[in-house]
Protein backbone atom coordinates (compact mmCIF):
# COMPACT_ATOMS: atom_id res chain seq x y z
CA UNK A 1 0.00 0.00 0.00
CA UNK A 2 1.84 3.06 -1.23
CA UNK A 3 0.49 6.56 -1.07
CA UNK A 4 1.80 9.89 -2.22
CA UNK A 5 4.28 10.99 0.43
CA UNK A 6 3.57 14.62 -0.35
CA UNK A 7 0.37 14.26 1.69
CA UNK A 8 2.28 12.76 4.64
CA UNK A 9 3.48 15.00 7.49
CA UNK A 10 6.77 16.53 6.34
CA UNK A 11 6.77 14.02 3.46
CA UNK A 12 7.40 11.20 5.96
CA UNK A 13 5.87 7.72 5.81
CA UNK A 14 3.70 7.35 8.94
CA UNK A 15 3.15 3.60 8.61
CA UNK A 16 6.21 2.65 10.71
CA UNK A 17 4.95 4.86 13.54
CA UNK A 18 1.50 3.28 13.38
CA UNK A 19 3.02 -0.21 13.36
CA UNK A 20 5.32 0.65 16.27
CA UNK A 21 2.46 2.03 18.36
CA UNK A 22 0.29 -1.04 17.70
CA UNK A 23 3.20 -3.41 18.40
CA UNK A 24 4.08 -1.59 21.65
CA UNK A 25 0.45 -1.70 22.79
CA UNK A 26 0.17 -5.42 22.00
CA UNK A 27 3.44 -6.23 23.79
CA UNK A 28 2.46 -4.19 26.86
CA UNK A 29 -1.00 -5.79 26.94
CA UNK A 30 0.55 -9.28 26.76
CA UNK A 31 3.09 -8.46 29.48
CA UNK A 32 0.42 -7.03 31.78
CA UNK A 33 -1.88 -9.99 31.15
CA UNK A 34 0.88 -12.44 32.06
CA UNK A 35 1.76 -10.51 35.23
CA UNK A 36 -1.78 -10.17 36.61
CA UNK A 37 -3.12 -13.56 35.53
CA UNK A 38 -2.61 -15.05 39.00
CA UNK A 39 -4.75 -12.29 40.57
CA UNK A 40 -7.82 -13.71 38.83
CA UNK A 41 -8.56 -10.74 36.58
CA UNK A 42 -7.76 -10.07 32.94
CA UNK A 43 -5.86 -7.00 31.78
CA UNK A 44 -8.94 -5.77 29.89
CA UNK A 45 -11.01 -6.16 33.06
CA UNK A 46 -8.51 -4.25 35.22
CA UNK A 47 -8.23 -1.47 32.61
CA UNK A 48 -12.02 -1.11 32.64
CA UNK A 49 -12.16 -1.23 36.43
CA UNK A 50 -9.50 1.49 36.66
CA UNK A 51 -11.34 3.61 34.08
CA UNK A 52 -14.47 3.54 36.24
CA UNK A 53 -12.51 3.99 39.51
CA UNK A 54 -10.72 7.05 38.12
CA UNK A 55 -13.88 8.58 36.66
CA UNK A 56 -12.67 8.29 33.06
CA UNK A 57 -15.83 6.31 32.31
CA UNK A 58 -19.11 6.56 34.21
CA UNK A 59 -21.47 4.90 31.72
CA UNK A 60 -21.21 1.84 29.46
CA UNK A 61 -21.02 4.16 26.43
CA UNK A 62 -18.20 6.15 28.00
CA UNK A 63 -16.41 2.92 28.87
CA UNK A 64 -16.81 1.75 25.27
CA UNK A 65 -15.05 4.90 24.01
CA UNK A 66 -12.36 4.81 26.73
CA UNK A 67 -11.58 1.16 26.05
CA UNK A 68 -11.85 1.40 22.26
CA UNK A 69 -14.38 -1.42 22.19
CA UNK A 70 -17.70 -1.99 20.49
CA UNK A 71 -20.81 -1.51 22.58
CA UNK A 72 -21.50 -5.26 22.40
CA UNK A 73 -18.04 -6.14 23.70
CA UNK A 74 -18.39 -3.49 26.39
CA UNK A 75 -21.71 -4.96 27.51
CA UNK A 76 -20.08 -8.39 27.87
CA UNK A 77 -17.18 -6.80 29.78
CA UNK A 78 -19.52 -4.96 32.16
CA UNK A 79 -21.55 -8.18 32.61
CA UNK A 80 -18.33 -9.97 33.56
CA UNK A 81 -17.20 -7.27 36.00
CA UNK A 82 -20.66 -7.17 37.55
CA UNK A 83 -20.71 -10.98 37.75
CA UNK A 84 -17.47 -10.92 39.76
CA UNK A 85 -18.98 -8.34 42.09
CA UNK A 86 -16.49 -5.64 41.07
CA UNK A 87 -18.89 -3.25 39.33
CA UNK A 88 -22.51 -2.13 39.65
CA UNK A 89 -24.97 -0.71 37.13
CA UNK A 90 -27.83 1.55 38.11
CA UNK A 91 -30.19 3.80 36.24
CA UNK A 92 -29.73 7.51 36.81
CA UNK A 93 -32.66 8.88 38.81
CA UNK A 94 -33.04 12.08 36.78
CA UNK A 95 -32.77 10.26 33.43
CA UNK A 96 -33.74 6.57 33.50
CA UNK A 97 -32.26 6.09 30.01
CA UNK A 98 -28.74 6.54 31.41
CA UNK A 99 -27.01 3.67 33.17
CA UNK A 100 -24.25 4.66 35.57
CA UNK A 101 -21.37 2.39 36.48
CA UNK A 102 -20.01 2.18 39.99
CA UNK A 103 -17.14 0.29 41.60
CA UNK A 104 -17.90 -1.96 44.56
CA UNK A 105 -15.66 -2.36 47.60
CA UNK A 106 -14.53 -5.68 46.13
CA UNK A 107 -13.70 -3.91 42.86
CA UNK A 108 -11.66 -1.26 44.67
CA UNK A 109 -9.86 -4.00 46.58
CA UNK A 110 -9.04 -5.81 43.33
CA UNK A 111 -7.78 -2.59 41.71
CA UNK A 112 -5.67 -1.85 44.78
CA UNK A 113 -4.26 -5.39 44.77
CA UNK A 114 -3.38 -5.39 41.07
CA UNK A 115 -2.05 -1.81 40.73
CA UNK A 116 1.40 -2.58 42.25
CA UNK A 117 1.80 -5.48 39.78
CA UNK A 118 1.00 -3.18 36.84
CA UNK A 119 3.29 -0.41 38.14
CA UNK A 120 6.15 -2.88 38.58
CA UNK A 121 5.68 -4.15 35.03
CA UNK A 122 5.93 -0.57 33.76
CA UNK A 123 9.08 -0.01 35.85
CA UNK A 124 10.55 -3.20 34.34
CA UNK A 125 9.71 -2.08 30.78
CA UNK A 126 11.23 1.36 31.34
CA UNK A 127 14.30 0.18 33.27
CA UNK A 128 17.35 1.82 31.75
CA UNK A 129 15.42 4.78 30.34
CA UNK A 130 16.49 8.14 31.61
CA UNK A 131 13.74 10.26 33.22
CA UNK A 132 13.95 12.88 30.45
CA UNK A 133 13.29 10.19 27.83
CA UNK A 134 10.26 8.92 29.76
CA UNK A 135 8.96 12.48 30.13
CA UNK A 136 9.43 13.14 26.40
CA UNK A 137 7.70 9.89 25.41
CA UNK A 138 4.83 10.67 27.79
CA UNK A 139 4.45 14.16 26.34
CA UNK A 140 4.45 12.90 22.73
CA UNK A 141 1.94 10.13 23.41
CA UNK A 142 -0.30 12.49 25.40
CA UNK A 143 -0.21 14.96 22.52
CA UNK A 144 -0.99 12.25 19.96
CA UNK A 145 -3.96 11.05 22.05
CA UNK A 146 -5.27 14.58 22.53
CA UNK A 147 -4.96 15.41 18.83
CA UNK A 148 -6.65 12.16 17.82
CA UNK A 149 -9.50 12.83 20.29
CA UNK A 150 -9.84 16.38 18.96
CA UNK A 151 -9.96 15.15 15.36
CA UNK A 152 -12.50 12.45 16.27
CA UNK A 153 -14.83 14.86 18.06
CA UNK A 154 -14.45 17.79 15.66
CA UNK A 155 -15.07 15.80 12.50
CA UNK A 156 -11.95 17.22 10.85
CA UNK A 157 -11.45 15.84 7.35
CA UNK A 158 -8.48 13.49 6.86
CA UNK A 159 -5.31 15.30 5.93
CA UNK A 160 -6.38 18.61 7.43
CA UNK A 161 -5.00 18.12 10.93
CA UNK A 162 -2.71 20.37 12.90
CA UNK A 163 0.94 20.68 11.86
CA UNK A 164 3.27 19.51 14.67
CA UNK A 165 6.92 20.34 14.31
Amino acid sequence: MTEDRASEPHGQDVQPLGRALRRAEAAIDALMASRIEAAGISFVQIRALHAVCEGAATTPGGLSVTMGMTTGATTRLVDSLEGHGWLTRKRRKDDRRVIELGVTDAGRAMATRVSPIVFQAWRDVLAGWDPAGIDALTAYLTDIARLADDLRTSGTVCGQGTDRG
